[in-house]
């Protein structure tokens, strides 16, 4: 049987008309996409696989979990901040409340520093306060206790905007929580009595 050979030069060239036709609407699909400040995806496999990367990829950060950075929470060595606290609390004592809560009285921070501040001076310790954000955006209270020796002991707590009653405006909430966290942390960090009734 006898071999056909095409006509290649006519089939190039309705290929090419074909072509141009083809290149011609995507230039006017380009040209209308861009003037609307949009960018045209030729290919729908393109879009395909980056569709499937980004649901990858969300999928992988719903399962990876949430890291957070951890901190030392006392100084290489403590035997001189632990000796001076141990002699700290002997002076202490017991603790008047002048608070009041629904369930009665409880002590309040200025009724623990009054006591406390001059009995730790005495000893070369002090105690101060911050309030942070963390890696995540979140707020975090610090207390640290420090001794004349370059040591400390470091206690953080968490603050979240839901600790505290919805009906506060923001700053309010941060303010709720970090008033009574303060409180328990000092009386946590010193060992005080709890005298507190709420």
């Amino acid at each position: 049987m006898e071999k056909i050979t095409p006509d290649l030069p006519k089939e190039l060239k309705t290929l090419t008309l074909q072509y141009n036709e083809v290149q011609n609407a995507i230039t006017k699909l380009h040209d209308r996409f861009n003037g609307m400040g949009k960018v045209v995806i030729e290919s729908k496999e393109s879009w395909l696989k980056l569709n499937a990367r980004l649901e990858q990829i969300i999928a992988e950060a719903a399962q990876k979990p949430v890291i957070r950075l951890t901190f030392p929470n006392k100084s290489a060595t403590i035997g001189k901040i632990a000796a001076a606290l141990s002699n700290a609390q002997q002076e202490i004592g017991g603790i008047s409340a002048s608070g009041t809560a629904n369930r009665g009285l409880f002590t309040t921070m200025e009724d623990m520093e009054e006591v406390c501040a001059p009995i730790l001076k005495a000893y070369e310790l002090a105690v101060s306060c911050q309030l942070i954000t963390n890696e995540l955006g979140e707020f975090v209270l610090i207390m640290t206790l420090s001794h004349s020796s370059g040591e400390w002991f470091e206690s953080r707590a968490l603050i979240r905007e839901d600790q505290a009653s919805s009906s506060l405006p923001f700053h309010q909430k941060i303010g709720y929580a970090e008033k009574y966290f303060k409180r328990y942390m000092y009386r946590t960090m010193l060992c005080l009595a709890d005298n507190s009734k709420d």
